[in-house]
């Protein structure tokens, strides 16, 4: 996540939603008195140290990080803003991801390559039933609410829609005053896991069914089908 007074902007970092791209995307803006914890080199260096004192971390939800957001600006000055994704191709991308992360628990690791395909991955209903690592199973909107209910002053972009919503950051981001030569020409593509949309995943209706009631707020909130 980035916390940057410098400019006024917070950037929610949802898992497996593009956040590291975004981070680094954004990274050159932040000066010594702004928060970045994780996706960037330095980020991860500090995300302990920043985990152990302050409870924050890379993928801090909005209610986490509340209190710090309020200290750096005002919230009628503080542009907040995260990308979301369909929660098929996010839960696609969560799965491969998983079967190739070894450096975080070697049970969750044998867990997930005992599965031959994602259907037999959302049978299982393992994503129901436990948070995952660093609590990615949960649904986008979890990372959005306070006291319960969506936060209305959170932009959400799209991972789907691209270029087109990373010229509105850029966008709104010069027009607060950030240095348009620090932000990259090119969006960085980091950290990706493989992903299909839900037309060629071949899902039975029962499994789609699963899917689409667990994350049937994220469907809602955010306007897929």
């Amino acid at each position: 996540m980035i916390i940057n007074q410098s400019v006024g902007f917070t950037f929610i970092h949802i898992p497996k939603s593009a956040g590291t791209s975004v981070t680094q995307f954004l990274s050159r803006l932040n000066g010594p008195l702004d928060l970045e914890i994780g996706g960037t080199v330095f980020g991860e260096e500090i995300q302990r140290a920043y985990a152990q004192r302050y409870k924050l971390r890379k993928h801090s939800t909005l209610a986490d990080a509340q209190s710090t957001i309020a200290m750096a600006r005002p919230p009628q000055d503080m542009f907040l803003f995260t990308f979301v994704r369909h929660p098929y191709a996010r839960l696609s991308s969560i799965f491969s991801f998983l079967r190739k992360w070894e450096a975080y628990n070697p049970d969750l690791l044998r867990t997930m390559k005992s599965f031959s395909n994602f259907e037999e991955f959302v049978a299982s209903g393992i994503f129901m039933h436990r948070p995952g690592p660093d609590n990615m199973f949960r649904p986008q909107c979890d990372w959005l609410k306070v006291n319960g209910a969506l936060a209305e002053n959170v932009k959400c972009f799209h991972i789907e829609d691209g270029v087109t919503a990373i010229e509105s950051i850029r966008e709104e981001l010069v027009k607060r005053g950030a240095d348009a030569k620090l932000l990259p020409e090119t969006f960085p593509h980091a950290n990706r896991s493989e992903s299909q949309p839900m037309e060629k995943l071949g899902l039975s209706e029962e499994i789609i069914g699963r899917v689409n009631d667990f994350y049937a707020e994220d469907f809602e909130a955010f306007g897929y089908e």
